[in-house]
């Protein structure tokens, strides 16, 4: 950094993103009215030395909730959820007053039964044997489908404000982009 500024400069240079620098290297003290310019590393030792970044701005969507399955994953999900709809009325059509006649209808709701059972709700019951087995063993599937969204969708949110820009001492020499 130009030797010519201040520190209240600086910070105010990162914090407004026109800095042509990531990182600044000084003895500064830390206090809340800088923490709002900028983020502060935590001292591995007591010395009056502070590296000073750029606070990671996370991008922020109204389908963030879709961000832990690739868009192909949930187009598979549904096509997987339509495909044991139709099984599921081809269990179920003869015995099972749940479903109404006709094809189209009849498949419609067996999608329903399959998406609801998907996410744990019970739209249906199923009434044959084998509609039970399908059944069951559909309803495990959604507990691993909604166990790993779950996962995912808590990576995805608490990745974003872990990131840290230094990790080890190569970055600071190599510079950080």
């Amino acid at each position: 950094a130009p030797k010519n500024r201040t520190w209240s400069e600086l910070l105010a240079w990162v914090g407004n993103g026109s800095s042509p620098y990531d990182v600044f290297w000084g003895n500064l003290a830390v206090t809340g009215a800088r923490m709002k310019f900028a983020d502060f590393s935590e001292p591995l030792e007591f010395t009056t030395g502070t590296f000073i970044f750029r606070t990671p701005q996370p991008a922020m969507s109204i389908w963030g909730f879709l961000s832990p399955f690739s868009w192909s994953l949930w187009v598979l999900l549904m096509g997987v959820v339509v495909a044991a709809g139709h099984v599921f009325w081809i269990l179920e059509r003869n015995v099972n007053t749940y479903l109404p006649s006709g094809y189209l209808r009849g498949v419609a709701t067996s999608t329903w039964y399959t998406f609801t059972a998907t996410l744990q709700c019970q739209a249906a019951e199923p009434v044959t044997r084998p509609g039970r087995v399908f059944g069951t063993g559909f309803y495990w599937c959604g507990v691993i489908i909604i166990a790993a969204y779950t996962a995912n969708l808590a990576a995805f949110l608490s990745r974003d404000k872990t990131v840290w820009p230094i990790n080890d001492m190569s970055d600071i020499e190599r510079g950080i982009s």
